[in-house]
């Protein structure tokens, strides 16, 4: 059976402790009915003759699922292994396959939920390798650990063993000002240096983020797989728009998250000159920015790329800053705009209108900066495309 990757369907759960049991198995005709009957586990023979210990073909099934964590045959085949001998991890991984499969709203959704919440509410703490930690918070996406929550010290103790259990693309990292361990004066460093290469999406949100932290992030060798940073709330110490201009450790970026990181104009005309950073998606709320920013944007050599820009609660942004955005050659990929609570006036309106770049957009929002006249002047053109 075909198994999507799909982050609905996806199963939460919260942990202390736990000794690592991997496992897959083979989705039937009827997701409901996967699980086959435990029976002793034979040994396979490669071609030359030489027989495969059910514990090496277990070991390479997990490789090869880390290695490639889209490849649903490699699951099934591990989880059909899991199942011969008598492992339930096994029986996780055919549900879970077998219930991303499934369109919404299909009538067998409700029963392997039911059978999925079960298997993990007796066996979750077991099927972990995440050590004495009761803060971590994880999700199970067809019968593996793929998001991870997690205090810096407890990843530092136990993430070669977690990266070593688990494909985890997803990895929310808390305390990172609280880690006992530093390399030069950043405690973000050693945690830079474990196994990273599989995650796609990075969260360091409200980690109190210090000038050699975002050095060390800047240039780290282990984030190539990262297409989504989340850096929301870490500027309370130094601001991370240099040394982001200046990174060269995320190759793959499609979404950049800096809210509330209390970065100026001048951060963004850096930011604006990046050499190595190209990304589709630039979510800035709450910082301190005004017009200058707007033209920085509007000639960024990410522009071209960028669908989706989000500057709301920017209050000194203004008219100026809209209509360096209204005019920019160098924006034609954009198809959202967020600009609520940024401090438009009367000439606003005018802007919008005057603008083939803007009244193309699907999505516009200028909440809390126009008024009632302006807001049906716009809205006459742009429909439910403008949100006031």
């Amino acid at each position: 059976m075909a198994a999507k990757r799909s982050m609905k369907q996806s199963t939460s759960a919260t942990a202390k402790t736990g000794a690592v049991k991997p496992g897959p198995t083979k989705a039937a005709t009827k997701p409901t009915k996967a699980v086959k009957s435990a029976r002793p586990m034979k040994a396979t023979k490669e071609p030359g003759g030489t027989a495969v210990p059910p514990s090496v073909r277990q070991r390479d099934l997990l490789a090869a699922i880390l290695a490639s964590p889209d490849d649903k045959k490699a699951r099934l085949v591990y989880a059909d292994l899991l199942q011969e001998q008598g492992d339930r991890r096994g029986e996780l991984i055919a549900l879970q396959c077998a219930r991303a499969e499934l369109p919404d709203g299909d009538e067998r959704i409700g029963e392997l939920d039911k059978e999925i919440e079960a298997l993990l509410k007796t066996h979750k703490k077991a099927w972990t390798a995440f050590g004495d930690n009761k803060g971590a918070r994880w999700e199970f996406r067809r019968g593996f650990v793929e998001k991870l929550s997690i205090d810096a010290n407890d990843l530092l103790a136990n993430g070669p063993a977690i990266l070593a259990a688990e494909p985890i693309e997803e990895l929310s990292i808390w305390k990172i000002d609280e880690c006992k361990t530093k390399v030069g004066e950043s405690r973000l460093a050693p945690l830079l240096e474990l196994p990273l290469g599989r995650v796609r999406r990075l969260s360091l949100a409200r980690c109190a983020l210090t000038e050699d932290d975002f050095a060390a992030l800047a240039e780290a060798e282990t984030l190539g797989g990262v297409e989504l940073l989340d850096l929301t709330n870490c500027g309370s110490e130094s601001d991370p728009s240099a040394p982001l201009a200046a990174a060269t450790s995320l190759p793959r970026l499609r979404e950049l998250r800096i809210g509330g990181c209390s970065i100026g104009d001048e951060g963004f005309v850096a930011l604006a000159g990046a050499r190595h950073l190209r990304f589709e998606r630039l979510v800035a709320p709450r910082n301190d920015i005004r017009s200058a920013a707007g033209e920085a944007i509007a000639g960024a050599t990410w522009a071209p790329g960028l669908v989706h820009l989000d500057l709301s609660s920017n209050e000194m942004f203004g008219d100026e800053g809209l209509r360096a955005l209204a005019g920019s050659g160098r924006l034609g990929a954009l198809r959202s705009l967020v600009l609520s609570y940024v401090g438009l006036y009367e000439q606003a309106a005018d802007i919008v209108l005057g603008s083939p770049l803007l009244t193309q957009l699907e999505h516009l929002d200028l909440s809390l900066g126009l008024s009632l006249a302006d807001r049906e002047r716009i809205r006459a053109v742009m429909g439910d495309r403008l949100k006031v």
